[in-house]
């Protein structure tokens, strides 16, 4: 389990988990949130760049590694490092776990070190069969120097692919070539890139950590909507969704929780049909369900035929299951009847199958 917080990063306060068994995790948010900023200074810190995150606007962030935690305040003229019992900790750090970084700029100014030893080691033959995978009319000739034979015989350099074929290189680059579990993190991994290979990227990468067993990590941050598409179509838990939150989240969190304290069901259901942030309706949704109140069920039946985030509308269907079960068989039949969302259904199926 990796456990990354931070304080006054562009928002206000963040927290992501990755537990061992996700492989994917996507940082979303609209322009301006944070999300490269997050990436880069969590990019930095991990790999021991420490001057280079201090330009970025954060107070704190915490990293936890299942049982090793280490802290870094910013002091604007250093980095302040701590470990877990507060001991005053010195760069270089060694964590237990890489960290490898991608932005699409990249393209223009790396250099590709691949093992001298390429005969022998399985990356080389797993990065050539999945860069030739995604190729058309072209497959990677050799890799020390790095170059490419077009159907035709043609040999060609890195630097005459396209851009999206570039991109695709050096991202699978960054994923292979690690020696032991890597925290790899991806900034706009889409751009350039058809939107078939852009559904192929993540599937694949679960696919080669599972039968080598790798303990990779990926976080990334996207606009993408067919970038993870296939795996919200695939129903798949491993692959995780995170939010990046702007001012006034944890405000309406901490009122949701008011509300929730002093039973107060008109202060709930205000904030569930004004609030943006859907995991603030989620948690307010849960709150209703806990007060076990009657008047609650025209909202509650409302918020799934209507709510726009089908978490909002998982989180109403059990709180209507739990307290109205004779009333709920309308909702779960509206549900399996009409919704779209795949995920959803195999949910309320296996919650109707358990009671």
């Amino acid at each position: 389990m990796i456990r990354i917080n931070t304080k006054n990063l562009i928002g206000e306060r963040q927290s992501i988990k990755i537990p061992d068994d996700v492989y994917a995790i996507q940082i979303y948010g609209c322009n301006g949130s944070g999300k490269s900023l997050f990436l880069k200074a969590l990019y930095g810190i991990l790999s021991n760049q420490w001057d280079s995150v201090l330009s970025i606007p954060f107070e704190q962030m915490t990293i936890r590694f299942n049982d090793q935690e280490f802290s870094f305040a910013n002091e604007k003229t250093h980095l302040e490092a701590t470990d877990g019992n507060g001991n005053r900790l010195s760069m270089p750090i060694d964590f237990p776990m890489n960290v490898a970084f991608y932005e699409p700029d990249m393209v223009y100014y790396h250099n590709f070190n691949f093992p001298r030893n390429c005969d022998k080691d399985i990356r080389c033959d797993i990065f050539t069969e999945v860069v030739n995978e995604f190729f058309v009319n072209k497959k990677v000739d050799y890799l020390r120097p790095l170059r490419f034979k077009f159907v035709n015989g043609d040999i060609l350099k890195y630097s005459q692919l396209s851009h999206g074929e570039q991109r695709m290189v050096l991202l699978w680059y960054k994923i292979i070539f690690n020696d032991r579990p890597t925290l790899i993190l991806l900034d706009d991994p889409e751009r350039s890139l058809h939107i078939s290979t852009q559904r192929k990227m993540l599937p694949k990468f679960y696919e080669l950590r599972k039968k080598y067993g790798w303990g990779h990590h990926i976080l990334y941050a996207s606009h993408s909507i067919a970038f993870p598409s296939s795996l919200m179509e695939l129903q798949d838990d491993r692959f995780i969704r995170f939010e990046l939150h702007e001012k006034g989240y944890w405000e309406q969190m901490d009122i949701a929780k008011h509300y929730y304290k002093e039973r107060n069901f008109c202060g709930l259901v205000f904030i569930v049909e004004e609030s943006h942030f859907t995991e603030v309706r989620e948690k307010t949704v849960s709150y209703i369900g806990k007060l076990k109140l009657k008047d609650s069920y025209g909202l509650l039946e409302n918020l799934v035929i209507s709510d726009s985030s089908d978490s909002v509308r998982w989180k109403a269907i059990k709180a209507i299951l739990s307290n109205f079960p004779k009333r709920g068989k309308v909702a779960v039949d509206w549900v399996l009847s009409n919704e779209r969302d795949c995920w959803l259904k195999r949910k309320v199926v296996e919650l109707v199958k358990a009671q």
